[in-house]
């Protein structure tokens, strides 16, 4: 920028603020724009952009100008640390990082703990309705053979009796 633009510039806040401290002391309402700059020299106005005047828009295309004369300078000095050939041809190195766990073998072992986890299920189960069905097919028989007693009408033998009454309390203690 040369000398004059950012003298006119300071010159122009200065005054702006100079006029704003006069009309807030004086008085309590907001002051509106054409009180504040009302007072000042209509400058050129650019058509392309009314904010800026031809003369401020000059100076930042020149300046602009010469940031970018600048940068492309700096950037032919640059030199390249190798051909980019060669980092394009050349083999990705492989990243070194945590190495995350194989998924067949993870699946492959959780199948094998769910396969033992069925078998042992199975096993238990079976005892278990093993043991629930002997016990019910021992009553099944013996309500048999009573019934059979019953309908012909003939005394239940003391040893039958005697051994189911035995059965029926120790089903009880096993069910309590």
């Amino acid at each position: 920028m040369s000398d004059s633009t950012p003298r006119t510039l300071l010159e122009d806040l200065e005054a702006i603020r100079k006029s704003l401290d006069k009309i807030a002391r004086s008085e309590p309402q907001i002051p509106t724009l054409e009180e504040i700059v009302g007072h000042r020299a209509p400058t050129t106005v650019n058509p392309d952009n009314p904010f800026l005047s031809s003369q401020s828009l000059s100076e930042l295309i020149r300046i602009r100008n010469e940031a970018e004369a600048r940068a492309a300078e700096e950037l032919a000095k640059v030199e390249p640390i190798r051909p980019i050939t060669d980092i394009l041809t050349s083999e990705p190195k492989p990243q070194t990082g945590p190495v995350a766990p194989d998924p067949e073998a993870i699946i492959q072992q959780m199948e094998s703990l769910f396969d033992t986890w069925i078998e042992h299920s199975v096993n238990e189960y079976l005892t278990v309705f093993e043991s629930e069905l002997r016990n019910r097919l021992q009553q099944d028989f013996r309500d048999l053979v009573e019934n059979w007693y019953e309908e012909h009408q003939l005394p239940i033998p003391e040893s039958f009796r005697s051994a189911n009454e035995r059965d029926s309390e120790s089903a009880d203690t096993e069910t309590e």
